[in-house]
């Protein structure tokens, strides 16, 4: 765990843009990293939508949430990057977040200034600026580890529509320790015009808007975080395969739809436990 920390630190500061694909469960962490990707990340819209089949509108916990973290980073050796929602505690109590993620094995957590349901525009608000401060101070503070990164997250351009309020939460997160800054739903365009005036690092989303590695490597961004990559693709998949099948009840049609058998299990470990099993004498 200390070491993917590290890893992670190393990575952000090589220079060039580290992307990092949403898992949404053990199995998916996996894939991102047999790909040859470096990090992987697993956020609350990925947890919800496989865990409980639920959107992503604040309904999880604390406890879900690492739990999910914590299967992912058991799955890979490359570091994981978590979602630590709000914090889920003001500010004397959200040591116990940091605590939590910290076991769980991730490298670092983003702590956002949402104040509603994300996905209801009546809802919709940001947490005072002095409130989201006091919880990334405390949170700062609260880490055994200085490798493992507190990143703070403003929706201000993705609620408000206001990139200048999100300029001034950035630098103002900066100034109190942040990692890096996270300003979700800027597009290319925006974040170009914004980053010399960001000190620090900035993490973005290529989901939201849709965007392009390069594009937002070019506009500025050190880290590009696809939070729906795995999950939508699976649902897409997964709900292709499942029609064919209840059309023609046909395995053999599925080939090119599925991975071989030994290619899965490979992935598994199977081979691993047939070794095990030989040596032992099972």
């Amino acid at each position: 765990m200390t070491a993917s920390r590290a890893t992670f630190s190393e990575l952000l500061r090589s220079g060039k843009p580290l992307v990092l694909p949403g898992a949404h469960d053990a199995l998916s962490a996996r894939l991102v990293q047999d790909a040859g990707f470096d990090a992987v990340y697993i956020g609350s819209y990925g947890t919800a939508a496989a865990a409980y089949a639920l959107p992503d509108v604040g309904l999880l916990t604390l406890g879900e949430l690492t739990e999910q973290a914590q299967r992912v980073c058991r799955a890979v050796s490359i570091p994981v990057l978590a979602d630590a929602e709000a914090g889920f505690y003001e500010a004397v109590n959200i040591w116990r977040t940091v605590d939590a993620f910290e076991r769980a094995g991730v490298c670092g957590i983003h702590i956002e200034d949402h104040g509603g349901g994300k996905h209801t525009p009546l809802g919709r608000s940001l947490l005072p600026l002095d409130v989201v401060l006091a919880r990334l101070k405390a949170a700062i503070a609260a880490r055994t580890n200085p490798d493992f990164k507190i990143i703070a997250r403003t929706d201000a351009v993705w609620v408000l529509g206001d990139v200048e309020e999100a300029v001034r939460r950035m630098q103002a997160f900066a100034e109190a320790g942040a990692d890096l800054v996270f300003p979700t739903g800027i597009g290319c365009q925006d974040l170009a015009a914004i980053r010399h005036r960001i000190p620090c690092q900035v993490l973005v989303l290529g989901d939201l808007p849709p965007s392009g590695v390069k594009e937002m490597s070019v506009a500025g961004a050190d880290v590009i975080v696809f939070y729906g990559l795995t999950l939508r693709a699976a649902a897409a998949g997964m709900g292709q395969v499942l029609a064919r099948f209840r059309q023609t009840g046909d395995m053999k049609g599925l080939s090119g739809l599925l991975e071989d058998t030994q290619d899965f299990e490979h992935r598994l470990g199977y081979d691993q436990y047939v070794l095990r099993a030989s040596e032992y004498g099972s």
